[in-house]
Order: C-alpha cells, then structure tokens, then sequence
C-alpha cells in the first residue's frame, strides 16, 4: 500500500489494479453511520456497518481497513441521510479525483525527498489529530448536552424524503397528476439553472457502473437524486417549490 493521500479526513489509494481504495473508517463517519457514546465521543457504528458489508459479501472489517470504490457507492446507499447525500457528491466530485491524480500506485522506492514529505505529511496529521483531541476532550461536556438533546427531538426527515412528501401534498391538495407536477418543476429547475438532470444521471450511472454498482443500484438514482448532491441545485429547486406552493395556495383562496 503506497502513496497513501488524505482529502477533505478521507485517506485512499490507488491499488496495483488501478482501483480506488477508501479508508472504511472515514467513509463510516462521512456517511453518518455513526452514534455518540457516553463518554462525549463520536464512535462508529460498526455492527451496522459490518451487517451491510456482510451483505455484500465482504468479510467483517475494522476501521483501519480499506474498501474499494465500488463498495463505497453501495454503503452510501444505504445511508439515505442529508449527510450522507452530501459526503457522496464530495467523494465523487472532489476526493476520488483527487486520489486517482496524486495517489497512483507505483511499485517503485520512495525517492529521500518523497520520503521527507510522506514524514512531513503524517507530522502535520498527527498535529491535527492532537488539536481534535484536545479540542474534544475540553468539550465533552457540551457534546454530551447536545446528544441529550438530539434524543429528545424528533428525527430529521432526509432533504429527499422531505422535498418529495411537499412535492405529493401539493399535488393532492389541488388534486393535480404529482408526476405533471414533477415534470413542470425539473423542467423549471432546468431552465433556470441551465442545467440538463438525465445527462447528470447518466454521468453518475456511468461511474457507478465504472465502480462496480450493480444495474439495480444503478436505476435507483433519480433527478431529485443528482439535485440533492449539489448544494447550488438544491438551493434552487427549494425555492421553485415553495414558489408553485405559494402559487397553487394563493388560488384556493376565496377572492
């Protein structure tokens, strides 16, 4: 395992089959599967984790393993959370890209001067890892406070599942087709945002089909899917469904 790289806490590699390789520790954390523990600390929830995987086929695993780039498609998969949708689009479009430019595998010795930089590297992910811990341990006590009270609230319904019912309740509420409905708001989206939805779905079926993702997977991914990866579209389509909203509401009122 050589030329490790870490992008945005996700450290990978590019194995000797050119395959991309995540670090299932920090994969585990971005996607949310994760809960607080008694002690104020965020700890993985590796039963879960571990349940999934053994789903796929995969062996049981501990945090300082690695899991190709495939696998990663079909766990984020079943973490269907804001989090989750929003550590997706970054791996894709930010940390993959990243790993396969600067973390090719190379069977040949490090050089002295790769070597000073790989030590200076991990010097400066120590000094981090310091400062998170320390940071930690002094606000422990607030964690604590604030893990009491997520227990005490409701659970935050995922922007999908979220936008989707509001899509269906205007819908019903003036007995229109939702999938009429549907269409007029991508189209608007698109419009607005010059931006084409199917070429954005088929680009991400590609590189899931790329990584392995099987076709069912594959035809899971959805318009409202691609919108909720980028924060700029989700922003946008928000605002045109509050507006149609605001639109339908205003016409049941009696003039």
């Amino acid at each position: 395992m050589e030329n490790l790289i870490t992008v945005s806490g996700v450290t990978g590699y590019i194995d000797e089959n050119g395959v991309a390789q995540l670090n299932l520790d920090n994969v585990a954390r971005g996607l949310g599967f994760t809960t607080v523990a008694t002690s104020g600390n965020e700890c993985v929830r590796w039963a879960r984790v571990n349940d999934y995987l053994s789903d796929m086929g995969f062996s049981q695993l501990v945090g300082n393993d690695f899991i190709p780039e495939n696998v990663f498609y079909r766990l984020a998969m079943k973490a269907k959370n804001e989090v989750a949708e929003k550590f997706q689009g970054k791996v894709a479009d930010e940390i993959l890209p990243a790993i396969r430019k600067t973390g090719t595998y190379s069977t040949k010795p490090m050089t002295e001067i790769q070597m000073l930089a790989a030590q200076a590297q991990a010097m400066c992910e120590l000094e981090k890892q310091t400062s998170l811990a320390i940071h930690a341990a002094s606000a422990a006590n607030q964690r604590v406070d604030g893990a009491l009270n997520a227990l005490a609230a409701p659970t935050p319904i995922d922007w999908q599942t979220q936008t989707k019912n509001k899509i269906v309740r205007i819908a019903q509420e003036n007995q229109i087709s939702y999938v009429v409905l549907y269409g007029d708001l991508y189209k608007e989206l698109e419009n607005s945002a010059n931006v084409n939805l199917q070429s954005r779905i088929s680009r991400l079926q590609a590189r899931m089909k790329k990584a392995g993702a099987t076709c069912t997977e594959r035809k899971e991914i959805t318009k409202l899917h691609v919108i909720s990866l980028d924060a700029k579209l989700k922003l946008a389509f928000d605002g045109i469904v509050r507006r149609v909203d605001a639109k339908y509401t205003s016409a049941r009122l009696p003039q």
